[in-house]
């Protein structure tokens, strides 16, 4: 059994063949808890399209959560 728990709206690079133009499209990014079995425990799906998703357990969630939370700290993670 799951449970979806989130959609946030997004953008990807839809690159043009041929040239070396670049647009962007609108996307989603849809957040589904599941049950992963006795060694995984609930684990969270990130899904960017049917056949694009990452399956997470909560150990990854939690380093996932600190690496986000810490993107935008420009001590931390300086820009080239």
């Amino acid at each position: 059994m799951s449970t979806e728990l989130k959609t946030i709206k997004g953008r990807y690079e839809a690159k043009h063949h041929g040239d070396f133009t670049v647009d962007y499209e609108k996307n989603k990014l849809y957040i589904t808890r599941f049950a992963g079995g006795k060694k995984n425990g609930a684990m969270l799906q990130l899904t960017i399209s049917q056949e694009n998703y990452t399956q997470l357990t909560q150990k990854q969630v939690k380093k996932l959560i600190k690496v986000l939370s810490e993107a935008f700290d420009y001590e931390k993670n300086p820009s080239d």
